[in-house]
């Protein structure tokens, strides 16, 4: 079994060098705070992790929602042809009913696509958020890194 000054660096090793002179504490301290640099500069950045997930998002919301709302822009105008037409006293009685139907009908189109397309983004970012939640749950912490290098 190693002796616990084994597992330490020669900066760092009292046992081997007692020596508690200003410039041998300075070699530790340096020692230490080298260190201390080199794992703080191997940690992921979570915020850009974070600011990524946001953006693939917003993407996938962009794309389905870009058409729902063009197909909505083209209902509007036919809605306000129809209104006007109306308001004009021509007799549309039949013409509205038709248009009625197929505006109904169209909408219930539109609502099961939006249904579909959202639900299929909702599987995209959720398996791209468990893969993030996976990536960001493998990073050890500084306990379990101090616990696998030894360096309590």
């Amino acid at each position: 079994m190693p002796t616990p000054s084994a597992a330490l660096p020669r900066e760092l090793d009292f046992a081997v060098d007692r020596a508690a002179t200003p410039a041998r504490m300075n070699r530790a301290m340096l020692y230490i705070v080298a260190w201390l640099r080199r794992v703080e500069s191997v940690q992921p950045d979570f915020l850009f992790a974070i600011e990524q997930l946001k953006g693939i998002g917003l993407d996938r919301l962009n794309e389905v929602l870009t058409p729902i709302f063009l197909d909505a822009e083209a209902i509007a105008t036919q809605l306000a042809t129809i209104q006007a037409a109306w308001l004009a006293g021509d007799p549309l009685e039949q013409l509205l009913a038709q248009l009625d139907t197929q505006v109904t009908a169209r909408l219930a189109d539109i609502d099961a696509s939006v249904a579909h397309q959202l639900a299929a983004q909702n599987i995209a970012v959720a398996a791209q958020l468990a893969a993030a939640a996976a990536t960001i749950a493998a990073v050890p912490t500084r306990a379990e890194r101090a616990f696998i290098t030894g360096s309590f």
